[in-house]
C-alpha cells in the first residue's frame, strides 16, 4: 500500500478545523442545511409603495456554510424594497433527499434552484410550480428577455408549458466549452516529458511516470497517474478518454442508421473500458476511485498525490480557486498547465459539453399566486442577473475586502475566501451553485481577457455536441421515463462501469450487460430519446415564435 504524505494529513487536519469553525456547533458533515434569514439586529425591511412587506423563500444547493447572520443576504435584502428574503441553503449532496419531502408536505419555497431534469418535470406534473406570462417578464425582466434573444430565443423552451413560463433559462457559454484535463507542468519536466500528452499513449506514458518515476522528488512511493470521480460523477469519469474512441457512454450518440444510441451500448465504449481496465491494473489509476467525488479528487490534486485532473473546468485551477490556490500554498514550485483532450486510434478526440441548453431557476406556485410579490421578485431578478455590481456583490463579496482584479482583469477572490469553508459568515456559498442566472455580459466582466486561451482545447476535436452526440434532449423527457430508467436500469449502469474498470466484472461479459440494460429499462429508454429527438426542433421554434 502507498504511503501518505505528511502534507495531506495537515491540510486535512485544517481543512476540518476551518470547517468546523465556520459550520458552527453542529459542524462537519453532520450539518445538512444551513437556513440564512435577515440578522435580528438589522433594521427593518423597506417597506413597498403600499406598505406591504413580502416574505419571499429561496432555496438553493450550497457547497460550504452558510451562517444565519450574513453578509450577503443583510446586502440581498437592501435591494428591493417591500421584500424580505430567505433563504434556505441545502449541501448540494443531500439537497433533492431534503426538498423534496417538503415540498410533497406543501412548503414550497418562492424561487428553486433546479439542476435536475427529472425533478423540473416531476414538479411541473405534481403542481408544484407556478406559471408566469411571457408578457409579464418583458415588462418586468426586459434585460433578461433581450439577453435571450442574443443569445438564443429557444431557451425559454426548457421552462414553457402551454404557453406559459415556470421559470428562467439559465444562460451559461461556459457549458459549451467547460471541461479540460489540467496537468502537473512540474511534474512532467521531473520525470523527463518535455510537453503537454496529446494522444492516448501518451497519455498513458506520462500517468505510468508519474506514478513510478517519483515525479515530487520525495523518494516516496506515494503518488498515483490520476484519480477519477467514480463516487460522484460514474457516468462521465474520464470521459476525454472515451472521446478519443468516438463515444462518450453518458450522452446519446448517432448512429450510422441515424438514430440515437447510448453511448455505454456502444461497441467503441468497450474499448475505451478495456484501456481503463489496462491502466487501472497497470496501477497508474489511483485504486481508490470507486470511492472518490469532486471534494476528494480535490484534495488528492492539492496534496500532490495525483498529476493530473481528468475532465477538470478550464476555470477550475485559476487563480483565487481551491485546485490553484491551495495547491501552491502547500507546493510553490507547482505549475499547471491545460491541454488537449487525447487523440485515438482513428483520430478521435474532444472533450464533453453540456451545450448552451443547461439548468434552471423555477418559481413556486407560492410565488405565482401573488401578483404584487411575483411583481417584486422579477425586479429583483431582474438586478441580480443583469446588473455587473450586484451580480459581483452577491457572488463575491466586498471588492478589495473578498475580492479583486488581477492583471487579466479578472475578478479574483482573495484568500482566504478562495475556500467554500471560510465564506461561512460572508454568504456567497449562497449563490456558489446556483440561484444568480446571469446574463452573457454580466458573467463576461469577472473572467479574464485571455479566457478563450484557457478554454481553447475545450473546442477542439471531432466530437460536436448536437452533431455526433447530443446534450439537451433530457431537457425534453418526461419524469416518468426518467423514473422508470433511475428505477433498475441507470444503476447497472453505474455499477458495471466501475466494475470494468476494477475488473470485478470481466469485459468479455460485455455483450451480456448491453443485453441487460437493454431488458432493465434501457430499451424503452432509448424509444423515447429517439422520440423526443424527431420532436424537439418544433418545441424550440414554439417557444421561439412566443417570445419573438
Amino acid at each position: 500500500m502507498k504511503v501518505k504524505k505528511m502534507a495531506a494529513l495537515i491540510l486535512s487536519m485544517i481543512l476540518a478545523a476551518g470547517t468546523l469553525t465556520a459550520c458552527g456547533s453542529g459542524g462537519g458533515e453532520d450539518v445538512k442545511e444551513n437556513t440564512a434569514s435577515a440578522p435580528e439586529e438589522k433594521e427593518a425591511v423597506a417597506e413597498g409603495d403600499d406598505g406591504t412587506v413580502y416574505q419571499v423563500t429561496l432555496a438553493m444547493p450550497v457547497n460550504g456554510p452558510v451562517d444565519e447572520k450574513n453578509d450577503t443576504l443583510d446586502y440581498l435584502n437592501t435591494l428591493v424594497p417591500g421584500l424580505e428574503i430567505k433563504v434556505e441553503g441545502i449541501e448540494i449532496g443531500s439537497y433533492w433527499d431534503i426538498l423534496n419531502p417538503r415540498l410533497a408536505s406543501g412548503e414550497i419555497p418562492d424561487i428553486i434552484h433546479c439542476h435536475n431534469d427529472s425533478m423540473y418535470t416531476s414538479y411541473l406534473s405534481q403542481g408544484v410550480l407556478g406559471g408566469v406570462s411571457p408578457e409579464l417578464l418583458k415588462e418586468y425582466m426586459p434585460k433578461y428577455v433581450k439577453a435571450t434573444e442574443e443569445y438564443g430565443i429557444e431557451l425559454w423552451s426548457l421552462v414553457l408549458k402551454d404557453g406559459m413560463v415556470y421559470g428562467l433559462p439559465i444562460m451559461s457559454e461556459a457549458q459549451t466549452h467547460p471541461f479540460t484535463n489540467a496537468w502537473r507542468g512540474d511534474w512532467l519536466k521531473a520525470v523527463g516529458i518535455d510537453k503537454v500528452p496529446e494522444t492516448v499513449d501518451e497519455y498513458e506514458e506520462a500517468l505510468t511516470r508519474f506514478t513510478f518515476d517519483d515525479p515530487d522528488g520525495n523518494g516516496v512511493d506515494d503518488t498515483y497517474g490520476t484519480t477519477l470521480r467514480g463516487k460522484d460523477s460514474t457516468p462521465y469519469l474520464f470521459s476525454s478518454l472515451f472521446g478519443a474512441y468516438g463515444v462518450f457512454p453518458s450522452m446519446w450518440n448517432l448512429a450510422e442508421d441515424g438514430t440515437l444510441q447510448y453511448g455505454i451500448i456502444d461497441p467503441r465504449a468497450k474499448e475505451a473500458l478495456l484501456k481503463l481496465n489496462s491502466w487501472f491494473k497497470k496501477g497508474i489509476i489511483d485504486p481508490e476511485f470507486a470511492g472518490v467525488d469532486g471534494s476528494i479528487r480535490t484534495e488528492k490534486w492539492i496534496n500532490s498525490q495525483i498529476g493530473m485532473l481528468s475532465d477538470s473546468t478550464y476555470y477550475e485551477v485559476n487563480e483565487g480557486n481551491s485546485p490553484c490556490d491551495n495547491l501552491k500554498a502547500l507546493t510553490p514550485e507547482a505549475e499547471i498547465l491545460r491541454g488537449p483532450a487525447p487523440k485515438g486510434p482513428n483520430g478521435d478526440y474532444g472533450y464533453i459539453n453540456w451545450s448552451k441548453y443547461t439548468n434552471r431557476i423555477i418559481f413556486g406556485k407560492t410565488l405565482t399566486e401573488d401578483e404584487g410579490k411575483l411583481k417584486k421578485v422579477l425586479q429583483l431578478l431582474e438586478l441580480m442577473d443583469t446588473d455587473p455590481e450586484v451580480y459581483n456583490r452577491l457572488y463575491y463579496g466586498k471588492e478589495g475586502e473578498n475580492w479583486k482584479r488581477n492583471e487579466e482583469n479578472m475578478i479574483v477572490k482573495i484568500p482566504p475566501y478562495s475556500d467554500p469553508a471560510n465564506c461561512g459568515a460572508l454568504g456567497t456559498n449562497i449563490f456558489k451553485d446556483g440561484g444568480i442566472a446571469p446574463v452573457p455580459s454580466v458573467k463576461a466582466q469577472t473572467v479574464s481577457e485571455k479566457e478563450p486561451e484557457q478554454y481553447k482545447y475545450a473546442e477542439e476535436g471531432t466530437m460536436v455536441n448536437g452533431e455526433n452526440y447530443f446534450g439537451y434532449l433530457s431537457k425534453f423527457i418526461s419524469d416518468d421515463i426518467n423514473t422508470a430508467y433511475n428505477a433498475e436500469a441507470d444503476t447497472l449502469y453505474k455499477k458495471n462501469f466501475i466494475d470494468f474498470i476494477t475488473g470485478a466484472r470481466s469485459l468479455d461479459e460485455y455483450d451480456a450487460f448491453v443485453e441487460e440494460w437493454l431488458a432493465a429499462g434501457g430499451e424503452a429508454y432509448t424509444q423515447a430519446y429517439n422520440d423526443c429527438y424527431k420532436n424537439v426542433e418544433s418545441i424550440m421554434a414554439e417557444a421561439a415564435n412566443i417570445f419573438k
